[in-house]
């Protein structure tokens, strides 16, 4: 808009034109260093907005979990029990045939659980007793697990 202004200096306009153009010039001069920031805050951002990406990639990429390890003997006994049984067995029916102490076996079951291979499928509860009983069925994932790994 320099430009503009020095041809217009030579044309002889009114001092109110003369002040409206010199105010769109400030203005013009303005939106440019706004601009110019704009565009370097843009910049930066996009390169925050690369960085955090990567963070977050590595961040999934820490959080993937790693291929589960092998159960340790007792919990594939479990899984077995329950394979070979085809429905849901209880707590007690399990520890019998796995010969452990109910405590030890509620251990390997939890394990199965949270690793997805076992399923706690019912709970009864009795009357007399007052005492409930779990009930535990394989996953499909736990029937995979003996179908491949102790099955062979």
């Amino acid at each position: 808009m320099g430009i503009l202004t020095d041809i217009i200096k030579e044309l002889p306009l009114s001092a109110l034109l003369r002040e409206k153009l010199q105010e769109l010039e400030k203005n013009y001069e303005k939106l440019e260093e706004e601009n110019i920031k704009l565009k370097d805050e843009n910049c930066s951002l996009r390169q925050n907005f690369d960085e955090l990406s990567q963070q977050v990639k590595q961040n999934e990429d820490d959080n993937k979990q790693p291929e589960q390890s092998e159960l340790n003997e007792d919990s594939e006994r479990v899984l077995k029990v329950l394979f070979d049984a085809g429905h849901e067995l209880s707590i007690q029916h399990i520890a019998s045939a796995i010969s452990k102490d109910i405590s030890t076996t509620q251990y390997h079951v939890d394990i199965l659980v949270d690793r997805g291979l076992v399923l706690p499928s019912r709970q009864e509860y009795h009357l007399i007793s007052e005492e409930s009983t779990q009930y535990y069925s394989l996953d499909i994932d736990g029937r995979a697990y003996v179908i491949e790994k102790l099955n062979k």
